[in-house]
């Protein structure tokens, strides 16, 4: 019984290698990867894979740069959730170095002196 399942799987995918062979896009790679995932004995399921990597391969080659590399802008750093993380690690106003200033951005200035 586990033959005739073994072969009703490789038979589909002879069948299917036509279709795994043209797919181009990223979906079909891995729709193709998703009926890899499905076969039952593990060394054809890993013949499945070794057949699909040169068209994984090919998709990621073709995919798109990620938008932006490197350390956030600070425009970036304070859209996130509306708070500023660039400070959080040691980057504070040398202003508050001690803990009697801690805070004193948020106070408003004294009025000046007068004379």
């Amino acid at each position: 019984m586990m033959k005739l399942g073994v072969a009703a799987v490789t038979g589909a995918l002879v069948l299917a290698w036509p279709i795994v062979v043209s797919a181009g896009p990223a979906g079909d790679v891995l729709k193709a990867m998703g009926q890899c995932a499905a076969v039952a004995d593990e060394h054809e399921r890993l013949a499945c894979y070794d057949r699909l990597a040169p068209q994984a391969a090919q998709v990621l080659a073709q995919m798109p740069p990620t938008p932006h590399e490197g350390p956030p802008t600070a425009e970036e750093q304070k859209s996130w959730f509306g708070f500023d993380f660039g400070g959080l690690f040691g980057n504070s106003p040398s202003r508050q170095t001690t803990p009697d200033k801690f805070g004193s951005e948020n106070l408003p200035k004294p009025p000046p002196a007068p004379g």
